[in-house]
């Protein structure tokens, strides 16, 4: 009731010249001094001893603005990223030109559902260059649907696999997404060459009774594999949901070397969030190491990988 502005500046708090807790509970006639600093911010802890609505609101409007910020600054290191991937020119300055178009309110609106997963880089692509996306596509169309292994296009182009006849047109199977370092076998499909799949993939249990298609292989080469190839992998995250968890967990990626594909928030409440990501990582080894680093975040409370 004093003032906003000292409540977000908190620090800790001193009784009759004593240090105590926060949650202390006054009397009549105690004195009170409260100990700032530019550096502190609320808690999302507080509101569960604060006495008053007023308080609590004060609060809650402080960690959504925060909230809000992180998401802007995360939508837009999305957007820049999947620019520099799909070799665009940068669309920061012209977003003000489509945000509609993308059934968005504003720039900021999307950045924060680039962050939220309710928009993607590709849509706002489409919107801004339409005849150079519409020429890309045309050229994906005269393309045939299956290529040799030695030419194939991305996302296989460079791995190598041994055991597969040169030529064999061949796909990673995304309802596992095996990296170099697993055990895989390989699928023959009618049609479309060898699907590489994890060795414990559940989707293999409806072939078993069909040995015939199955091929023993393994991954080729260890460098020649990780040289400038990115495999995609899905991680499910759990966060505390406090200011600069976002940000704590993409600089905890980035630190590891790995790379932000996409990302969506699949649920929240009003302790945590749990984040439905894709990570691009050069093999087992590198995601173990990445994630080994992300669990060690005071705010991640879960990491699992996601099959499928």
């Amino acid at each position: 009731s004093v003032h906003s502005d000292v409540g977000n500046r908190c620090q800790t708090a001193k009784v009759n010249g004593n240090v105590v807790q926060l949650r202390t509970q006054l009397e009549n006639g105690d004195q009170v001094e409260i100990v700032t600093n530019k550096g502190q911010s609320p808690s999302p802890a507080w509101r569960d001893f604060v006495a008053t609505s007023r308080a609590r609101s004060a609060i809650n409007r402080y960690l959504s603005n925060q909230e809000q910020d992180e998401q802007i600054r995360l939508g837009r290191e999305i957007l820049e990223k999947a620019a520099k991937r799909d070799e665009v020119k940068a669309p920061e300055k012209d977003l003000n030109k489509v945000f509609k178009k993308v059934k968005a309110e504003s720039v900021e609106d999307v950045y924060v559902g680039l962050a939220q997963g309710r928009i993607f880089p590709k849509q706002i692509f489409d919107a801004l260059y339409p005849k150079e996306t519409q020429e890309q596509k045309t050229e994906e169309e005269l393309e045939p649907s299956v290529m040799p292994a030695s030419k194939v296009a991305n996302p296989t182009e460079g791995i190598q696999i041994n055991g597969l006849i040169p030529g064999i047109a061949l796909h990673v199977a995304k309802c596992c997404s095996p990296l170099p370092g697993e055990e895989i076998v390989g699928i023959v499909t009618t049609g479309r060459g060898v699907t590489i799949h994890a060795k414990n993939c559940k989707n293999l249990e409806a072939l078993s009774d069909q040995p015939d298609r199955w091929l023993s292989v393994s991954w080729g080469d260890e460098e020649a594999q990780s040289d400038g190839k990115a495999f995609v992998t899905r991680l499910r995250v759990t966060v505390n949901r406090e200011p600069g968890a976002l940000s704590s967990f993409s600089t905890a990626v980035f630190n590891a070397e790995a790379n932000i594909v996409d990302l969506h928030i699949e649920n929240k409440d009003t302790d945590s969030y749990v984040m439905v990501c894709d990570v691009e990582v050069n093999d087992l080894k590198h995601f173990n190491q990445m994630t080994a680093i992300v669990k060690n975040l005071k705010c991640v409370l879960d990491i699992k990988r996601v099959r499928g």
